[in-house]
């Protein structure tokens, strides 16, 4: 993985706000690609943390959390095929700790 600055500002960018890949990438479309790998790793790590970790609610622990992932980052990263690798197999975003 490289340490790119802006790859690294359009991440944050994307935290930041509810644009999409598509919307933070218009200036720098050769990074679309890797915003979107790297987005999609993101939503899937924080999916994986709510299910873990489920918020309090009034009705106790366990009820759903409703946060973010109901906004576009998650329609986003549930509507994308997952990347492939170079050899065009499929490959996980996901660390390998969490598989």
């Amino acid at each position: 993985m490289t340490d790119n600055p802006r790859l690294r500002q359009l991440l944050d960018e994307l935290h930041d706000s509810h644009a999409t890949p598509e919307e933070v990438c218009r200036s720098c479309p050769e990074l679309l690609p890797e915003v979107r790998a790297r987005w999609r790793a993101v939503c899937r790590v924080r999916a994986e943390l709510d299910a873990l970790f489920p918020a309090p609610t009034a009705r106790g622990v366990g009820a759903p959390r409703t946060t973010d992932f109901t906004g576009s980052s998650y329609l986003w990263m549930t509507m994308l095929p997952p990347p492939s690798t170079v050899d065009g197999s499929a490959s996980s975003d996901v660390p390998v700790w969490l598989s």
